[in-house]
């Protein structure tokens, strides 16, 4: 985990940004060296080191782009590096290349293959079936996502429009969007799979409490620390 923390912060260092972090742009290669050093830290490499790959969707200071995702990286750097580490650990987490994997073995679809996309119906399944649970881990997240706007995706859902407004949905909505599915997934594993369309159901790679802990993180200084306190250092 910390040596795709260093990784990032050396990209970020020369005005870069991988901006697709996911477990199948790492690799593992064998090294020879013992440890790295990260915020006065020694990290083993225990014979194993990361690289990253696939700069096919690269950010960087001096590229002048309109879109939404260069727009946000050129605005506040900071937090465009803390969401991209987040989020990149949280597929290691949550074993997406496994039930991705899954579904190929068995040559079916993936859940946003299908015409009416699987991730979206879940969270809509989870509002309109599970009402009660989606209520509850608003009221627990809320604290934390003060500047959330769930209540435009809930007007949608209501009007039986499945479909999410990324556009109109601020960070602080996503990840409070993230703890419901995330939640969910720790409950009911194999309904959460059903509702989504994966070919097998989703099991975390880290306990609940971990899970639960991670998810309530909102900055790089305390995600480090997350990291720090799983190795014990």
């Amino acid at each position: 985990m910390v040596q795709i923390i260093k990784i990032v912060e050396i990209l970020y260092k020369g005005g870069y940004s991988h901006n697709d972090m996911h477990p199948g742009n790492l690799m593992v290669v064998k090294t020879n060296d013992k440890s790295f050093k990260y915020k006065n830290k020694e990290i083993k490499f225990y014979g194993n080191q990361i690289v990253c790959i696939d700069y096919g969707e690269v950010l960087h200071t001096k590229y002048k782009l309109n879109d939404d995702e260069y727009l946000k990286f050129k605005k506040d750097r900071k937090q465009f590096k803390f969401i991209e580490l987040f989020y990149g650990l949280l597929f290691l987490f949550n074993n997406f290349n496994k039930i991705m994997n899954d579904c190929d073995k068995k040559k079916k679809k993936l859940p946003w293959e299908y015409k009416k996309d699987g991730l979206s119906e879940r969270l809509y399944k989870i509002y309109a079936k599970h009402n009660d649970f989606w209520n509850k881990i608003i009221e627990k997240y809320s604290k934390i996502f003060k500047k959330h706007t769930i209540s435009i995706l809930e007007t949608n859902y209501n009007k039986k429009d499945i479909n999410i407004p990324f556009d109109k949905l601020n960070d602080d909505t996503q990840r409070l969007i993230d703890c419901i599915v995330y939640e969910f997934i720790l409950k009911y594993p194999k309904l959460s799979s059903q509702y989504a369309k994966w070919c097998s159901y989703q099991k975390m790679l880290l306990s609940k409490k971990e899970v639960i802990s991670y998810l309530k993180i909102t900055k790089q200084s305390d995600l480090e620390k997350w990291c720090f306190n799983g190795l014990g250092i």
